[in-house]
């Protein structure tokens, strides 16, 4: 999902227009570059939609009273540091990518840990459970930090 999808959807939810809500967001933006970024019309060179500032996403976020990490992780930005654990941390950005990122992220965190297995402890069973489940393993381990 992009950000502008992701966008439209707490706007709508909240029954704010694109004006209504540029007005809440203190006129950071207008209601046309809000409709912009939920058409995802504003395409940049990598064929992927542009993503606005920092500080547009975050009064945008103020705006909608969504936590500023939430819109922040959706529109590709790395949440703002809370005294987060690094696992806290990791699963942030694990959770801002797109999903074919997130993908390539856990496959990848899979090979690693096989081949860590490999050297040292071989743990009996792994090559035998299926590799989603090796991802929601990881994902709740980087949740439990």
């Amino acid at each position: 999902m992009t950000f502008g999808n992701w966008l439209k959807a707490q706007r709508t939810a909240r029954g704010l227009t694109q004006e209504g809500l540029a007005q809440a967001a203190e006129n950071v933006c207008t209601g046309a570059y809000i409709s912009n970024l939920e058409r995802n019309a504003d395409i940049g060179k990598d064929g992927m939609p542009n993503r606005p500032s920092e500080e547009i996403v975050e009064k945008l976020a103020l705006a909608l009273s969504i936590p500023v990490n939430v819109a922040r992780l959706n529109a590709g930005y790395a949440a703002k540091g809370q005294g987060l654990s690094d696992g806290q941390q990791m699963l942030e950005y694990f959770n801002g990518l797109p999903e074919a990122e997130r993908d390539m992220l856990l496959t990848t965190a899979e090979a690693l840990y096989r081949k860590y297995h490999a050297k040292n402890d071989n743990v009996e069973g792994f090559d035998t459970v299926p590799a989603s489940t090796h991802s929601v393993a990881l994902v709740k381990v980087l949740e439990e930090k």
